[in-house]
């Protein structure tokens, strides 16, 4: 509870020339108020790019989602390298495209997107589903309350602490900058008060 709602403020709150935005369900758009490009069209995408927010939502299309993503991912890259400053690239559950394997177009960008100025923020309700190729490349954790086992394991490998983890209120978080150690915490939003009587 809160992944799509932290991202969306991170990346309203956050500089940046581009962000470039892979929305199937829409919810981006939604939440940010912001349109988006509905067609397969890179020209459409880099006009969009030009003014800030790219987001692209496919929900017409007939291709398969992980053809879309890969396409989109390639588009970004291209785009982002054309663009000056700093770009975010982000992906809402991202494990459902890069859970066996990561597909090319990401993987330049995990691999290479920094060259361009290109940084990753992406939501994932399954972190160790990821592929390792994706993981790797990780290098700050914000998470919510978690209790899958699988995916508690992988937190903890990553310096949390369980029990804080499976016990975190609706709308808490922990962040953990893996490079450094940094450790923050913060809620999107506070649970109303149980209601008694």
């Amino acid at each position: 509870m809160g992944k799509t709602t932290f991202l969306c403020r991170f990346l309203a709150g956050r500089a940046a020339t581009c962000r470039f935005l892979f929305d199937p369900e829409g919810e981006f758009q939604i939440a940010l108020k912001r349109p988006a490009v509905t067609v397969l069209d890179g020209a459409a995408l880099a006009a969009a790019a030009v003014g800030g927010w790219c987001i692209f939502d496919p929900g017409r299309s007939d291709a398969s989602s992980a053809w879309l993503f890969d396409w989109f991912s390639r588009v970004s890259f291209a785009t982002a390298g054309r663009l000056p400053g700093r770009k975010i690239w982000c992906c809402d559950e991202v494990q459902s495209f890069c859970d066996t394997a990561t597909p090319p177009g990401a993987a330049m960008i995990f691999d290479k997107g920094r060259r361009s100025g290109l940084d990753v923020a992406c939501v994932s309700s399954a972190c160790s589903q990821l592929h390792r190729a994706a993981r790797k490349q990780i290098t700050e954790v914000c998470v919510f309350k978690t209790t899958e086992a699988s995916d508690l394991w992988r937190l903890t490998q990553w310096g949390f602490d369980e029990s804080e983890v499976r016990h975190l209120p609706p709308g808490s978080y922990v962040v953990r900058d893996l490079l450094t150690g940094r450790v923050a915490r913060g809620a999107v939003f506070t649970p109303a008060p149980a209601r008694t009587g």
